[in-house]
């Protein structure tokens, strides 16, 4: 290993008394957490060249520039693109995750929680200039890595989950009406929030998923 990758953080935190670096064979990093500083503005400029360009539209020439760390060094941390954006979906989802999860803890109605999920969008991509992590990569399912497809597949499955928990909830407290099944419902919102946002995008209409969210939420209620 030549002196400049020796000056790096390591890619990952010591684990088990030993020093974190992956070896060949070894599977990629699970939780972004154990990531070093260097590696977590690597997985940063990842996801914001992935959400302007999708998964094809940018190289590691590209993060190079805008983290300052010469190829040698990215590769260190992530040794394929693939592995970097695996690390990249799974870090956006856990933070999308955990932002969900405070919803839930909070005393609101289910009008409410489903308002929230629609200002995530439009907190995320205020600028209108960048597109869901997983809602670009979903269009390109046929040619990233499987696994990378299991990531935003999984992304999804989660969010209609708590969509879905949402709107049964909502029903069963007499708020919304059932005009469909929860699950069917969620998948309807979410389809057509990852739509006003790409659509959005084009308009600059920053704003557009909570407009069309308080015009779907308000079909539902009683």
């Amino acid at each position: 290993m030549n002196a400049k990758l020796e000056t790096l953080d390591p890619p990952y935190e010591k684990q088990d008394g030993r020093a974190g670096m992956r070896l060949a064979g070894q599977s990629p990093l699970k939780d972004y957490s154990e990531m070093s500083g260097s590696a977590l503005r690597i997985a940063a400029a990842g996801e914001e060249l992935i959400q302007r360009f999708g998964y094809r539209g940018f190289s590691y020439d590209d993060i190079a520039k805008l983290v300052g760390i010469k190829k040698p060094g990215i590769h260190h941390h992530f040794p394929r693109k693939e592995d970097l954006v695996v690390i990249v979906v799974r870090r956006y989802a856990q933070q999308f995750q955990a932002e969900l999860g405070e919803m839930s803890g909070a005393r609101k109605s289910a009008s409410e929680k489903l308002q929230g999920f629609a200002r995530l969008f439009d907190k995320r991509y205020p600028d209108g200039t960048r597109l869901c992590l997983c809602g670009i990569l979903s269009a390109e399912l046929e040619i990233v890595p499987e696994s990378v497809a299991l990531e935003v597949q999984k992304f999804f499955a989660e969010n209609l989950s708590w969509l879905s928990a949402v709107v049964l909830a909502g029903q069963a407290a007499s708020e919304f009406k059932e005009l469909m099944a929860a699950e069917e419902f969620a998948e309807v919102f979410l389809c057509a929030l990852e739509g006003a946002l790409l659509v959005g995008n084009g308009m600059t209409l920053s704003t557009a998923p909570t407009q069309l969210s308080q015009q779907l939420v308000s079909l539902m209620l009683k």
